[in-house]
């Protein structure tokens, strides 16, 4: 049986603009670079909750127009800058639903993303929207740990004990 070459012609990278998401933009840009990949930088906006019954049925809100998204303007910008393309994506919904559902519905052959390294009570009551991702993509991802994530665990005193310790 022949080997089969991976093949990775569209990547999608979700962001949300916070400085730890842009932090797979150097890695995502070295591999579409290898593979001439097309990016589709995408960002899932939380549509608003209404609880007002007396308000009777309330239109669906719509997503900030995708040409018109700052979140996706600056990572656009700098894929473009590195002579891929890209194009942005911008939609209302639950961040890791849109994620994988744009994973199986628009050709991606790359999930590139990264990860804030929430631990504790923040990922119980925040969720971890890349382990979401992970265990319901059935796309290849690649994962890069924000440097916020890194710091914070430098100064954890519970691994500094368990480094010191053994």
């Amino acid at each position: 049986m022949p080997e089969e070459e991976l093949s990775f012609r569209k990547i999608l990278v979700p962001t949300d603009s916070s400085p730890a998401s842009m932090e797979v933009i150097p890695a995502a840009t070295r591999f579409a670079q290898l593979y001439d990949s097309e990016m589709v930088v995408l960002h899932v906006e939380m549509p608003p909750y209404v609880v007002a019954p007396e308000m009777g049925v309330v239109p669906p809100p719509r997503p900030t127009p995708s040409g018109e998204d700052p979140v996706t303007r600056r990572p656009v910008e700098r894929f473009q800058q590195a002579g891929l393309r890209a194009t942005s994506l911008t939609v209302l919904g639950d961040p890791a639903a849109e994620i994988v559902d744009q994973s199986y519905g628009a050709g991606i052959d790359l999930i590139a993303m990264a990860t804030h390294g929430r631990s504790g009570m923040s990922r119980w009551v925040l969720g971890s929207v890349a382990e979401r991702v992970l265990r319901h993509a059935g796309t290849p991802l690649l994962l890069v740990r924000g440097e916020g994530a890194r710091k914070t665990e430098r100064k954890s005193p519970g691994r500094a004990a368990a480094t010191a310790g053994g």
